[in-house]
């Protein structure tokens, strides 16, 4: 009997794990995939990894500018890509050494829960285990999705997790969307020497981390480094500041970029600011 079972070994699931331990209770992980999870494995870390990467090849590039002098510079990008994959691999084996000092007991299996207290889990080979316990963590994270289209749509497409294996610089990367993980791409991959063209609906880049951000820093950075930003305008956001069917829309900061109607205004009353 177990005091807890956490299912997933993410951010999330290992510090409640280990939190758990060091309190004195009996502890079990169970995970399906690499300990770590998204972030550690094909997120925060690897991508940290290439953003070093990019930021020392550049800052060689531009050194005589500093006036050191250091020859020609070349990317290795086999040698990048071994960068990031050992940078991955130490902090792996620093959780699982992490996770054994503390006491924790790691199933490598896939989870099911079918009964209150139970946690049942299926190993690669298709044998069962089932633990009981008095307290169940559910920290499985996320998976990357795939747009609602045809497959054969999507033959010159990947995913984030492609791009981190790439072995070679693209001559040109297409980038849809502008968040958080496009816009760490697209100044990896425009670094490494592809030309970036970036696609989003609303007009901002990051908009959910800082407005002032979104309005000046990553637009301008991406510009000075030869890539470029597209922006497919929708309906609404054409409608933006326009009296539509007597209503007329304004920009909501917290909408992404997307147009909402907030409240009518009298003909000829304030617009919505681009």
């Amino acid at each position: 009997m177990f005091d807890l079972v956490v299912i997933g070994s993410g951010p999330g699931g290992y510090v409640a794990a280990i939190k758990g331990a060091q309190l004195g209770g009996k502890v079990a992980v169970v995970e399906g995939n690499k300990l770590g999870g998204c972030c550690l494995n094909v997120g925060c870390i690897p991508t940290k990894a290439l953003v070093h990467a990019a930021t020392t090849y550049l800052s060689a590039k531009e050194a005589h500018k500093f006036g050191v002098e250091i020859g020609e510079v070349k990317l290795n990008l086999a040698g990048v890509m071994a960068h990031k994959s050992n940078t991955v691999k130490r902090l792996v084996d620093g959780l699982e050494m992490l996770l054994k000092g503390n006491g924790v007991t790691v199933y490598r299996g896939w989870a099911n829960v079918p009964a209150p207290g139970k946690v049942e889990v299926t190993y690669d080979d298709g044998s069962k285990e089932v633990l009981e316990t008095k307290n169940i963590v559910l920290a499985t994270g996320s998976t990357q999705q795939l747009p609602p289209v045809p497959k054969e749509s999507l033959a010159h497409a990947i995913s984030s997790d492609d791009a981190l294996e790439l072995d070679k610089v693209p001559e040109r990367m297409l980038i849809i969307g502008g968040g958080v993980i496009a816009a760490e791409f697209a100044c990896i991959w425009n670094a490494f020497g592809s030309k970036v063209d970036m696609v989003k609906r609303s007009p901002l880049i990051l908009p959910p981390v800082d407005e002032e951000i979104s309005h000046k820093r990553p637009f301008g950075h991406l510009r000075e480094r030869d890539a470029r930003r597209k922006r497919r305008e929708s309906p609404r956001s054409r409608d933006e500041g326009r009296r539509t069917e007597g209503v007329p829309r304004r920009c909501d900061p917290h909408s992404h970029g997307e147009s909402t109607v907030l409240r009518r205004y009298r003909p000829g009353g304030p617009r919505c600011r681009a």
